[in-house]
């Protein structure tokens, strides 16, 4: 047996868990803080990785966020890190996006983009007929565990103690009955809550609930409840109350987890049983002349036969190379926060620099 997983599936997971982490708001008061956080992706299987530095700064509803993205691999070593820097100025409702090494930026009108995002909370037809819809896989077991470690380490200078989170969620699908096992292996190191760290987390919360507000959407505690619950049936296919039933445990076992996280990794598996098909057709062993073309005379059927076995040839070798991956994660993903400063943030940081060509889109 052997973990797989999919760009689509990770990025549907994704949206859950940020979906779930919106039931932790607050409102709160204004203050300016920055925060650096950095990035890095393995990609998919090894490819289309990438590192990601972001400078945050939030000033009331206005934020600015620098960003680096510097590609891994061989397209690493020849594309140039892209740099970029995202306004949000919700006291115009209106976000802006710099490409800073061609001096030109687009702007969004966000009560334009909260009406394409309408319906989003769950009201639509077209969401409750995905409630409606039936499902195609069952629950078969789903475990999240939280364990508390006794190891502890100073990163960025938080002093920080760990914790290992393993979820695992078993289906079948109906129609099959196949069988396979979704895995993430998480470890957060967190650190005690800082007077920096406090107003970070009430400054970000406090913007969201204005950028809400700026869109037009309104999103409850519960409708964001609704809303993951629907994202995860959606991405399971199984029954609505089978999915609630095991976010329940989510949330009863993070309740173990204290303080603010500095460094949190995260490796994602799928384990699928493995099929007993390899070189056979129809239960029998496959002739390895199979499909060579005669129709030629010899000088063809040796093409054909060429053709055949080259092609044989790569099958091994991706094979080979899917077999030394076997145990490893199919995307894995390390976020840590570099540093957090509380000071004024100047009106400079919010405005368009001079050279710069708005850019409008066709």
């Amino acid at each position: 047996m052997k973990y797989t997983n999919t760009e689509e599936d990770f990025d549907m997971r994704k949206i859950l868990f940020s979906l779930i982490g919106l039931l932790f708001l607050h409102t709160t008061g204004w203050a300016d803080v920055t925060v650096v956080r950095w990035t890095t992706s393995s990609g998919f299987r090894g490819f289309g990785g990438s590192e990601v530095t972001e400078t945050k700064s939030i000033r009331g509803i206005r934020s600015r966020e620098e960003s680096r993205l510097k590609l891994k691999g061989l397209v690493g070593k020849v594309a140039k890190p892209a740099d970029t820097v995202t306004l949000m100025l919700l006291d115009k409702s209106i976000e802006q996006r710099l490409d800073m090494s061609k001096k030109t930026y687009q702007e969004s009108s966000l009560k334009k983009m909260g009406a394409s995002l309408e319906g989003a909370t769950g009201e639509t037809g077209a969401n409750k007929e995905e409630k409606k819809a039936a499902p195609t896989h069952r629950v078969v077991n789903s475990t999240f565990k939280v364990t508390p470690t006794n190891q502890s380490k100073t990163i960025n200078g938080f002093p920080c103690r760990e914790y290992k989170i393993d979820t695992e969620i078993e289906l079948e699908e109906l129609a099959t009955k196949e069988r396979s096992k979704t895995r993430l292996l998480q470890t957060l190191w967190t650190t005690p809550e800082t007077p920096e760290l406090k107003q970070l987390r009430k400054e970000e919360q406090a913007l969201f609930q204005a950028y809400v507000k700026a869109l037009g959407v309104e999103v409850s505690p519960g409708k964001v409840d609704n809303m993951g619950t629907l994202m995860a049936v959606s991405l399971m296919g199984a029954d609505e109350k089978e999915v609630r039933k095991t976010l329940a445990k989510v949330s009863d076992e993070m309740k173990k987890v204290k303080g603010e996280t500095i460094l949190s990794q995260a490796d994602w598996y799928e384990e699928k049983e493995a099929s007993s098909t390899k070189g056979k057709k129809g239960g029998e062993e496959v002739d390895e002349g199979a499909g060579v073309d005669t129709s030629g005379g010899v000088k063809g059927a040796l093409g054909s036969f060429a053709s055949k076995m080259a092609a044989k040839q790569v099958k091994k070798k991706m094979e080979a190379s899917q077999k030394a991956k076997e145990g490893q994660p199919a995307f894995s993903v390390t976020s840590e926060i570099k540093s957090v400063s509380v000071k004024p943030v100047p009106d400079s940081s919010f405005e368009i620099p001079a050279g710069f060509k708005k850019v409008v889109d066709k």
